[in-house]
């Protein structure tokens, strides 16, 4: 029979155990101690098997119960080690129909591959998929850092917006989404080890499946095991301290909840075009503005070291091929960047030389100038290094390539690493393939137009002057008559027509792999014209780049075509700028519907704005338009006011204005 010294022996211990260690066990069990290690540990695995079985099928005595619950976490039924590294997988699913969402999450041994625990969220308070899974990862991030996990890995879908976001890859716009978001980098900076990966579709199916089911069933099931921890477990703070009776959050989970779905609530109330109206702002709505949130970009150091490790595959040779990349701090040993880029058809030489090519470029681009270059493939590492001669005529102009942004680094070396060693770049090399898809080459953008290399990115021909520019600001776009007026409709008015004011290429040049928000608004008052105004704000760290209002000089102007005017002078303005990638937000949910293509124009006097509006937009590589709050657009209201009541524009940039 076993001492009681080893009734709390687990699986993970127990295949930790020496030999010895193992013969000593099975003797206190009673068992059979000979043989070689792996039968003394299957022996020894069988036997607390069975145990665990047994104890399961006992019944349990209420006093049990209520010692469990009343221990603080000392009964606990997982098995964690603070020295073992976890995998946290999630993923949300959202209803359109009864707008109710959930979000799965499966937490990994990732020595073992065994799962250790499966949790599943259901809300009813008309959450996104996007915002479940925010709260989902806060909640169960919390908890698992009170249940001793200290080295974890989140993974989600490598094209989430979530993933996207804790990565620094995308922003953080709305409150409720900020406020986790916080939340969220707060608890992961406890953790001693906390990183974040995307991964493919087939390698989530597992938290798929729970996810839908909660939805289904409209319950949530095994959040209940971190309740036990809610109160007084200390935890560690960002300043090396401690928290003392507190939670991670600084107060009590339940409450931080509800707090978060009364945001969701708020921002969500139905918007009517009356919101438009220029009525004098109270002090309290221009107080209630809260300071953006902060998203940290990565910072690269030209005078410290880094890792670049790299993998490329290719189903058939050639076939289906793709590249993944990776970026490690030398110091640290953490995870500072990540891409992997999809290659089509190709050879697995040509996908290894890809990654590591797009992996020097990007490392480059990023500002980094020390790099040590790590891959599995002996034939690449030994080509670049001289040591084998590039036979394969497609393969010389990679390696001379190589070598020439090689020569860029003021440091550089490549080594040879075992496959086991490469696991990170190989499994974004299989995202690539799975997904059929690049993610994170958008630095390169910087990189082609410094060096003026041919075939370069639609749309720029040079990193000052984007060629869009050219088309905006030397004069507006026609409409195409079939589509937006009828043929010897006299009263129909062209683009050039409209009384709108054209912005100059600008000498600010902004990034064109960054996504900025554009804001719009516009109204009028009783018969004294109309107002309009756009902002336009970096959507990572909120900063206002540019800001103007316009007069509308028309008695019988609406509301909607000041704001549909205030929209062309956003995207007018971005565009002379450099933007590609833009969020365009407002209250007017008679535009914004109609510039998404889910309302149709029918007014005649509207058409020729949308039409420009619509061509303006279709310049950008990537836009979205989204409806927000009338109390977000105080700002834009102040503007459209100043405009009526002074009779005048001011717009920084444009060629002429009152």
């Amino acid at each position: 029979m076993a001492s009681s010294s080893n009734s709390t022996l687990t699986n993970s211990a127990a295949r930790k155990m020496k030999v010895a260690e193992l013969r000593q066990e099975l003797l206190s069990r009673g068992l059979d101690s000979g043989g070689l290690k792996q039968d003394l540990l299957d022996r020894l695995l069988n036997d607390l098997s069975s145990a665990s079985n047994a104890a399961a099928a006992a019944p349990q005595t209420t006093e049990t119960k209520t010692k469990r619950k009343d221990s603080d976490g000392e009964g606990s039924s997982l098995d964690i080690s603070p020295s073992t590294r976890y995998v946290l997988r999630f993923h949300g699913t959202f209803n359109h129909i009864s707008a109710t969402a959930s979000c799965g999450c499966v937490l990994y041994n990732s020595e073992t591959d065994k799962t250790v625990w499966c949790g599943t969220q259901f809300y009813s308070a008309g959450e996104s998929a996007q915002l479940a899974e925010m709260k989902c990862l806060s909640q169960a991030l919390s908890g698992l850092y009170k249940l001793g996990v200290r080295r974890l890995i989140v993974q989600g879908h490598a094209r989430g917006t979530v993933v996207n976001q804790l990565q620094g890859n995308f922003g953080v716009r709305t409150k409720p989404l900020q406020a986790l978001y916080t939340d969220i980098e707060r608890i992961m900076a406890q953790f001693e080890e906390c990183e974040v990966w995307g991964i493919a579709v087939d390698q989530i199916a597992k938290v798929q499946v729970l996810s839908k089911q909660s939805l289904d069933s409209k319950t949530s099931e095994g959040f209940e095991v971190f309740s036990v921890f809610s109160k007084h477990v200390p935890v560690a703070d960002q300043d090396g301290g401690d928290i003392a009776s507190s939670d991670v959050h600084g107060n009590d989970v339940d409450r931080h909840d509800h707090s978060i779905e009364d945001k969701a609530i708020n921002h969500s109330d139905d918007l009517h075009t009356e919101d438009l109206g220029l009525e004098a702002q109270d002090h309290d709505d221009d107080e209630e503005e809260e300071e953006e949130t902060l998203v940290p970009l990565p910072s690269f150091s030209p005078t410290k070291q880094y890792v670049l490790r790299f993998d490329g595959g290719s189903r058939g040779n050639p076939g289906t091929s793709g590249a993944g990349m990776v970026i490690f701090d030398s110091e640290s040993g953490l995870e500072v960047w990540s891409a992997f880029e999809y290659l089509e058809e190709t050879t697995n030489n040509v996908a290894e030389y890809s990654a590591l090519l797009s992996g020097l470029k990007c490392a480059k681009a990023l500002g980094i100038n020390k790099i040590i270059a790590e891959g599995d493939s002996t034939l690449v590492v030994k080509q670049v290094k001289g040591e084998y001669e590039v036979k394969s005529a497609h393969l010389k102009p990679l390696c001379t390539s190589v070598r020439e942004v090689a020569r860029s680094f003021s440091s550089f070396s490549i080594n040879y690493i075992p496959r086991a060693e490469n696991f990170r770049a190989d499994q974004l090399a299989n995202v690539a393939m799975d997904e059929k898809f690049s993610m994170g080459l958008e630095v390169l953008d910087y990189l082609e137009s410094d060096e003026h290399v041919s075939g370069q990115p639609k749309g720029r021909t040079n990193r000052s002057r984007p060629e869009v520019v050219d088309a905006v600001a030397s004069a507006p776009m026609m409409a195409q008559p079939s589509a937006y007026s009828s043929p010897g409709d006299s009263s129909a008015i062209s683009h050039d027509q409209l009384p709108i004011p054209d912005a100059e290429i600008s000498e600010h040049q902004l990034s064109p792999h960054r996504t900025y928000v554009l804001r719009f608004g516009g109204g009028t008052k009783d018969q004294s014209g109309g107002g309009s105004a756009a902002v336009l704000k970096d959507d990572i760290s909120g900063e206002e780049i540019w800001s103007g209002f316009h007069f509308v000089d028309d008695r019988d102007a609406s509301q909607f075509i000041a704001g549909y005017t205030g929209l062309i002078l956003g995207l007018r303005k971005a565009s002379s700028m450099g933007v590609q990638r833009l969020i365009v937000e407002g209250n007017m949910k008679f535009v914004i519907e109609q510039m998404a293509g889910n309302w149709k124009v029918k007014s005649e006097e509207i058409k020729p704005y949308y039409a420009h509006a619509k061509e303006l937009s279709d310049n950008f590589e990537d836009v979205e338009y989204q409806l927000i709050s009338s109390q977000d657009i105080a700002h834009l209201k102040a503007l459209c006011g100043d405009a009526i009541a002074y009779r005048q524009s001011q717009l920084p940039g444009f060629s002429s204005y009152k």
